[in-house]
Parts: structure tokens; sequence; C-alpha cells
């Protein structure tokens, strides 16, 4: 007979990583509450690339992740990955030029990179939420503990309050300071290569890990 999940995760942020974040939790039995500052999912026209080391580890968090990709995502068709200049050139032509702005190329073999836009493989996996799991409108304003409850209570802008065991929020966001900072968390030391691709989670210091 199944049981319902006890331990619940507030994740602080519905963007790639929170969604991400939440599916993989799901997975693994947890309850999860996705708690987003804007009203809808943004329209945010930007390319992403991820290399096979990364859908590998989108298959092991959840392979939901991975199906989502590979439905609006495009292999790189390139040999080489090229490494343009973009601020020294000083015309259209120069730009393209590949004596003028080239610095350098790679094999596109090691890397084995898929391209998607960010707004339509956000979509996609957010279509594998269950109902419910994602709040918009929800703006962390404060993070408290609870000594009697031993939760987390969260308060938002918009007078609003929700408890949790533990929560989750992408790197350099305003909630770092408010979670990273609070007595029963401890935030997991990772080196960033890109804000984009980077994330930091806030864990109970007994069950930290990163």
């Amino acid at each position: 007979m199944a049981t319902t999940p006890t331990f619940e995760v507030a994740v602080i942020g519905g963007g790639i990583i929170g969604v991400m974040t939440a599916l993989g939790l799901l997975r693994h039995g947890m309850r999860v509450s996705v708690y987003e500052r804007a009203d809808n999912y943004p329209e945010i026209g930007v390319g992403m690339a991820f290399t096979g080391v990364a859908r590998d580890c989108m298959r092991r968090l959840d392979p939901r992740v991975l199906e989502a990709l590979s439905r609006v995502g495009e292999e790189n068709q390139h040999a080489m990955n090229r490494y343009w200049d973009g601020f020294n050139p000083t015309s259209k032509e120069s730009a393209q030029s590949p004596d003028d702005a080239l610095l350098f190329q790679l094999s596109a073999r090691e890397l084995a990179y898929w391209g998607c836009l960010r707004s339509r493989f956000l979509q996609e996996m957010a279509a594998e939420l269950p109902d419910g799991v994602v709040k918009f409108g929800k703006q962390l304003a404060s993070a408290v503990d609870d000594t009697g409850s031993e939760k987390v209570i969260l308060r938002f802008a918009d007078g609003s309050e929700a408890e949790a065991d533990v929560g989750s929020h992408p790197l350099l966001s305003p909630t770092l300071l408010l979670l990273s900072c609070h007595p029963k968390c401890v935030t997991s030391d990772t080196d960033v290569e890109t804000q984009s691709s980077a994330v930091m989670g806030s864990t109970p210091k007994r069950e930290s890990w990163c």
C-alpha cells in the first residue's frame, strides 16, 4: 500500500533549474511546492545548449527531463564548436570573417551539444508537473525557523505563508540572502562556471549534501 510522502520541499523559483529540481524530488517520493514570483512562465527568448554529460545527469534526475529536451532540442550538426569574438569587430562582415573574429574551435564530438529555446524547454518540463505544484505570484520575503514544528516558515510579499522541511533556490537570486542565512540551513559550495548552469541548494545541516 502506497504511503503519502511526509518530507516536504519548497523550491523557490519556477525556472529551468527549479522545475528540474521539482521533477527529480517528486520522482524520489517527496512532496514539492514550487513558488514562482511571476504570474506565469516567462517567455524569455534565450537559447541554451546542453552537453552529453548534462543530458546524462538529466536522465539520472528524471528521464522526463531528458524526454522534454529531446522533444524541443536539436543536435549540433557542425563538426566543430566555433568561438567568435563578439566584442571587437566593427562591422558585420568582420564579425562573420573567420580571419578576423574566429578565436578558436574545438571538436564537437566530445561535447555533443543539444540546443533549444529556453522557453520551450521550460514549458515541456512544466507540463510534466502535477497540477497545483507550482504557485505563481509568490515573491519570497522571509524565511523563519519554527522551533516548535521544526519547519521553515516562508513568508511572501502578498502576505501569504507556507511551511516546508527544506528549501531550494537558484544561485545568485535574491532568495540566496534569505535562505542561506537561515539558522537551520547550509548552502552547498558549488564551483560556478556560468550563472545560468549553476544551482545552490539549502538543506538542514544534519542532512546536508552537495
